[in-house]
Parts: structure tokens; sequence; C-alpha cells
């Protein structure tokens, strides 16, 4: 016997489809054992009969028309060979693949260890090519949300777990109608693989036809599935958003931890989440208003004398925007021979974009330093312009580093991100008072979209749209509509394009403490791994590396969470001084192997 329909809680009813040969026999079973029974189907084989001349209609429609029939059902060699002949097929297959069924736990009920049997669960997990291939692709990709398989019949939406009476932790949020009634399956997999929106559906009919479902109900079963299938994904693309979660720092390991900044109207339902299921966490900042409010007043409070040169800058405060560019101008005026201001392009806002430029001589080879593209990252800027200052006094005096500014430029973006850094220094609304201060973003705004802004960090043209990197502009890693979209990066594009010279490239973000080399969006080393002392896609130095500048380093500065962003201004000093000493170690490295 073949069973087609196995009986689920709160529903009593199997379906069975019996040989002829046994018919006699299981008729008699049943009525000895006063179990009530019903045909469904009287004639399997004329059922199947007429599903091919249908489709033998269908292959002669689509000759006479020249279109695929969506209201038929067709062969795999039918579809192969429309791919890439008739457009309709190539667009479906280029934008979707297909999957077939996980197993995780092939001892479990509803699976069997009888290769005679319609649901043998195989000699062990993950046996069969077609399931181990899609268990590898989604472990290598490593940000899959959600996962649904789809199957007939019965009409249920069903969720993890099938073999066992134990509801996940979020079942009441997932809005299935029961458990799905076998072990090994897809959504077990996926569910047990942290996708927390893993289901199983099961479409049309409740047994009528049974696998034998008419062509004509093909587009309206279609049509009610994509409809729960759009449900489930809003409901996964919203969720982060009606909690306002801000992620600070996303694990790099799955055994390290991840930073999320809070709200306090979410506090309770992001506490509760945590404790159903079992995660560890402790509270790094209780108030982060009072930080930003005591930021924002040492930050006042030594605003009461303009600086008249760079020797009186106070490096050991955060500035505004207005106050590096003043800098600037001075430390340009100071060291003309040395120092130049180079405008490189204009953020969405019109606000310059520059770069100065260190040089002691004419057509030498450079080196980039960008601080700042993430705006609320504060001791970035600020140990740029340290940077900056350091560099005027060490040439000259400092042997090393007087060698490495005799045969190599140094350009340094001090404010790549202007503004978004702007931002951070205006008042938040009431509701969201740090709102404005924790700014990652550009400020550019998103057509279709209420949200402003992308992560200028995802928007390069290196693994653009990969890991990492978020589709969503409400998102904090939203990467843009395309490559190099924001001005803000292009102008850095085109600045190292048309310089065609520049040996090595640091970018300096905040925070970590971390020192990290491309590429951050595959596992795939780089050539020159052994020699370089995040998952992240269409980052910066993965782009500069693919240009052929083989010293590519994102720096992440202090600290390690006990602050993250709000990092003390008495540490400014301290950190720049301790990147300092690994910048000159890669400057060094990069003028003694000039390539």
């Amino acid at each position: 016997m073949d069973l087609w329909r196995e009986p689920v809680r709160g529903s009593p009813v199997m379906d069975v489809r019996v040989p002829f040969e046994s018919l006699r026999r299981v008729k008699a079973f049943l009525q000895a054992h006063s179990l009530r029974y019903e045909v469904m189907i009287d004639n399997v084989q004329a059922l199947v009969d007429k599903e091919k001349e249908a489709m033998a209609r269908s292959r002669r429609r689509e000759r006479e028309m020249g279109s695929f029939d969506y209201g038929s059902y067709h062969t795999l060699e039918e579809i192969v060979e429309d791919y890439g002949q008739d457009p309709s097929v190539t667009a479906l297959l280029d934008k979707m693949d297909i999957f077939f069924e996980i197993v995780v736990n092939p001892d479990g009920p509803g699976s069997s260890s009888d290769p005679c049997s319609t649901t043998y669960r195989g000699p062990f997990v993950h046996s069969e090519s077609e399931v181990k291939a899609i268990v590898d692709f989604i472990l290598d990709h490593g940000n899959f949300k959600a996962l649904i398989t789809i199957h007939s019949y019965s009409q249920m939406l069903m969720y993890p777990y099938g073999y066992t009476d134990t509801l996940p932790p979020n079942a009441n949020e997932l809005p299935g109608v029961i458990p799905d009634p076998a072990s090994g399956t897809t959504a077990d997999w996926g569910y047990a693989s942290g996708l927390k929106y893993s289901y199983t559906f099961e479409l049309r009919d409740t047994g009528l036809h049974g696998f034998l479902l008419p062509a004509e109900q093909i587009l309206p079963t279609a049509q009610e599935t994509w409809h729960a299938l759009l449900t489930i994904m809003e409901h996964d693309l919203t969720e982060m958003d009606q909690l306002q979660l801000d992620i600070w720092k996303e694990p790099t390991h799955p055994t390290l931890p991840v930073d999320i900044h809070v709200p306090f109207e979410s506090l309770q339902s992001v506490k509760a989440f945590l404790e159903a299921n079992e995660i560890e966490h402790y509270i790094m900042i209780n108030d982060l208003q009072a930080l930003i409010d005591e930021e924002r007043h040492e930050m006042q409070s030594t605003r009461f004398i303009e600086p008249r040169n760079t020797d009186n800058f106070d490096y050991a405060q955060y500035h505004t925007l207005d106050e590096i560019n003043a800098f600037m101008d001075m430390l340009v005026a100071e060291n003309p021979n040395l120092v130049t201001k180079l405008r490189i392009g204009s953020s969405y806002e019109q606000r310059p974009l520059y770069v100065l430029k260190f040089s002691s001589g004419p057509n030498r080879p450079g080196f980039w330093i960008d601080t700042g593209i993430h705006s609320r990252e504060w001791v970035t800027q600020a140990a740029g312009i340290w940077f900056a200052k350091k560099i005027v006094i060490d040439y000259g005096r400092n042997q090393a580093f007087t060698a490495i500014l005799n045969k190599m430029d140094i350009l340094l973006e001090i404010v790549t991100n202007p503004d978004g850094y702007h931002y951070t220094h205006t008042t938040g609304t009431f509701v969201y008072p740090s709102q404005n201060r924790m700014w990652r973003k550009t400020r550019k705004p998103n057509p279709g979209s209420s949200c402003v802004g992308v992560d200028p960090n995802r928007n390069w043209d290196a693994g653009f749209g990969g890991p990492g990197a978020s589709s969503n502009p409400c998102m904090e890693t939203y990467r843009g509509p395309s490559a190099h979209s924001e001005s803000e990066v292009k102008s850095i594009v085109d600045y190292v394009k048309s310089h065609g010279n520049i040996k090595g490239f640091i970018s300096i973000h905040s925070y970590s403490q971390m020192l990290m080399y491309p590429y951050g969006y595959t596992k795939t080393p780089v050539p020159n791994q052994p020699e370089l002392v995040n998952q992240a896609s269409g980052g910066t130095i993965d782009w500069t590396y693919d240009q052929g500048i083989k010293y590519s380093y994102t720096f992440e500065l202090r600290d390690t969470g006990r602050y993250g962003f709000l990092l003390p201004a008495n540490q400014i000093i301290p950190t720049a001084q301790e990147t300092w000493l690994g910048l000159m170690t890669i400057m060094q490295h990069t003028k003694d192997n000039l390539y």
C-alpha cells in the first residue's frame, strides 16, 4: 500500500492508495475492525491517463502560441529546454532555485528503515546529494532568515517539530495549524539550524484528487499560496523594525558575542526572547542617553576658547564637522610645503569631501587612510585628526617615518561621511533623544521608503549585496540601490582609479579592537594571506584589494564593548597612539615592498 496522507493531530483521517490485487483484503480488514472509509478515486490509472492527455494538449498550445503554459504540468526536460529560449521560463529560473527535502532526524516517527517504503529515510543523515547540496549551500551562505518547503496535499501550514511533542520556543509567533508530523524533514532541519521562520506548506486538495490535482487548479493554488508566502516574508522583514533593534557589533564567529542596542520600549520583549531561548546575556550600558548627555556636556565645557593654531587644538576631545574643517585649514596654512587639502567630491547634502595629501615630492606612490565612514564612530574621526598632526610633527624628526614619507605620499580622509557625521551632532527627537548620535549611514533619501541613508561600507563593488549586507532601506547595513551609488563612495573610487598608483589602503572603524584583511564576503583566502598580518559584503578594502592594492586592511579601534560607540574622550589619544604603531608597521612594510 502507498500512504498518501498520514493522520495528524486533530484529524484522524488518512488516505491510502490500494493496488487492485490488494483491494479485497483491505476492504475485509476495514470492515472487520468497523473502520469507516470511503473511496476517493475509483480508478487512479484513468486520472493519470487524463493528466497525460492534458499535458499533451498543453504542449500543442505552447507550440502554437509560443509561450509557456503555467496552467499545465511539465516535465523537467521541458523546463530545461525552454531555459534561454522561452523568456517566461528564463526569467523564472534566473530568479528562483529549486530545493528538495532535507533529512535531519532519520530515526524518528514518520520515516522508515525499509528501502521499499515511500518514506525510506536513507542509510544516514544527508546521504542524498540533492539534500546535501542544499545543506551545504545554506550553511555556507550563513544569512538565511526563513525556509519554506512546499508539498501537497492536505491544505495545511505546518511548523517544526514534527518528530516530538515539544513546541519550538516561538510557536505562538508561528501561524501554523499543526506541527509537521514526520521526522527528518526540511522545516525541522531549518529551524534547528537557526532559521526562525521554517514552515511546510501542504497545498491543495484535501483528498478528492490527491496527488492528481487537475491542471486547472494550478494557478488558483499558486495564487493563494503566494499570499501566504508574502505574509511570512513581510513578517520577517518588519520584525527588527518593530523592535527598533540596532546591532552595534555583529559576531565574527558563532562563539563570539553580539552587541545590540535595545530601545526601552522593546526591552521586555527582547529579555523574554533571550530567556525563553536560554541565551546568555548581560547589560553593557544601562542608560545610553545618560552617556550621550555626559559626552555632550563634556564637549560643551571645552568650547570657550577657539584654538589659534594646531598646537593649541584639543586632541583629547570630540569635535564638530566645522571644527575639523577649521583644523585642516590651519594645518595646511602652517605646513604649505608638506600638506595640501584636496576636494575629491561632494556628499549628497553638498558638503565637501576633503582629503589631506602629505607629500615631500612629486610623482610618489600613495598610501590611503580614511576614518569616519560610519558617522557614529567618533573615535575614528578624532584619531584621524591626531594622525594628521602626528605626520607633520614626525616628518624630519622621526627617521623611520621620514623615510616612509620620502618614498610615499599619505592621503588622509578624516571625515569620509560628512552628512552623517554632522547629523550625529544634532539633537534627536523627544521619543528617541539618542537617535541622531547613533546614526551610521549616509543621509541620502531612498525612493519609495521613509527610511534614509545607505551604509557606505556595504556600497562597494566587491561582493555587492552578499552576506552581511541588507536590501532593506530601513536596515543599518542597507547596501544601496547599486554599487557605488553613494557619492561619498564614488568619489573615493574615482580618485583611487585616477591616481593609479596607491599601494596601501587602510579604512578605520570602531569598535572591536581588530585588524581585518580581505575578503569579508567569502571564505576564499586572498593570494597573499600569509603576508597579511568580518563577514560583510561590499566593503571598502574588498574593493581596493580587487583594484590591485595589495596592502588593504580594516582597523577596528577601541573598545571591545564596555562603551561601544560612546568611547570616553580621555581614551582618544591612547587609542590613536596604539593605532599609529600598527599603521607605522604596515606603512614600513609597504615602503620596503613596493610592487
